[in-house]
């Protein structure tokens, strides 16, 4: 049986994750976003990092050496995560942003 496929537009996307000490968290939202049915190319991530005092840095620099969608990392050391998702779009490459947070999971479809 063969599905429809419904047509669908591509649009450059930045998915911003804001975080603050859940570097335990964050590899299994980065791996459901690379994860995404999305092109590839037509998305990025950016983590940024809400003053963590845990490991967030050295966990996202990981995550991000290794293929796949870019992973950026951002710190953000003023609290609050209006600032953090401000920080994010401040330094986005795609006019379309999309904000999860670091406890959510998605399916592989999120994006499309």
């Amino acid at each position: 049986m063969v599905k429809n496929k419904v047509a669908m537009t591509i649009r450059s996307i930045t998915v911003i994750v804001c975080t603050h000490n859940r570097a335990g968290l964050l590899p299994g939202i980065l791996s459901k976003l690379r994860a995404q049915d999305y092109f590839a190319g037509a998305f990025e991530i950016i983590v940024v990092d809400n003053g963590s005092r845990d490991n967030t840095a050295e966990v996202v620099e990981k995550l991000a050496s290794k293929p796949g969608v870019p992973i950026h990392y951002v710190l953000e050391s003023r609290p609050g995560i209006t600032l953090a998702r401000n920080r994010g779009a401040e330094i986005a490459r795609y006019p379309y942003l999309a904000y999860i947070d670091d406890d959510c999971s998605v399916e592989p479809d999120w994006l499309s």
